[in-house]
């Protein structure tokens, strides 16, 4: 059995069962959140002729991380939607709060940090527990032979999806070469 989840819910499901999985408890990681704005078409025109690009770090509310335009994707509309996600200590202080209210005061700070003078039309916030790394487990996956259960994830050794990935390829070749 593979366990490709965040730490905390492969000890949750694992840990009892195996003392290997247990070794996933020396990592740490922080959340996010993470808010869907869309801009109306008066807004979204103004700050692409405003905006020195598609990808911003606002640094000014620790409400904005980042954000980034979702039109300068390849094959996306060119509408005004963008993603913006929130500081992990911001985050964690948040945690527990409606995300109907996190949506509000995203989208106010999101306003005010580009000029816009109306609020976006729409606003989707997501509370995303697990979202980064902040101390990996120094290791590149977990497996219990004994048990034929193993854990795999960013959480592993860091790098975000690409060290997700890094992590599932170690433990597939695990199995491969213990059960195979």
């Amino acid at each position: 059995m593979v366990l490709a989840m965040p730490a905390a819910q492969a000890i949750a499901l694992g840990a009892s069962h195996s003392a290997v999985i247990g070794q996933a408890r020396s990592a740490v990681m922080a959340p996010c959140w993470s808010t869907m704005l869309a801009l109306d078409a008066a807004s979204a025109r103004s700050s692409t002729k405003t905006l020195p690009a598609d990808v911003l770090r606002v640094s000014a509310t620790p409400a904005i991380a980042r954000a980034w335009r979702e039109s300068a994707k390849a094959g996306r509309p060119p509408l005004g939607c963008w993603v913006v996600q929130s500081d992990s200590e911001w985050s964690a202080a948040h945690l527990d709060d409606d995300a109907t209210l996190i949506g509000a005061e995203v989208a106010l700070a999101f306003a005010s940090a580009i000029g816009a003078t109306r609020a976006p039309v729409h606003v989707q916030a997501h509370r995303w527990r697990y979202a980064t790394v902040k101390t990996p487990a120094d290791m590149p996956c977990l497996w219990d032979d004994a048990m034929q259960l193993g854990a795999c994830g960013d959480w592993c050794n860091g790098d975000g999806v690409e060290g997700a990935w890094r992590s599932g390829l170690a433990l597939s070749d695990r199995i491969a070469r213990d059960i195979g």
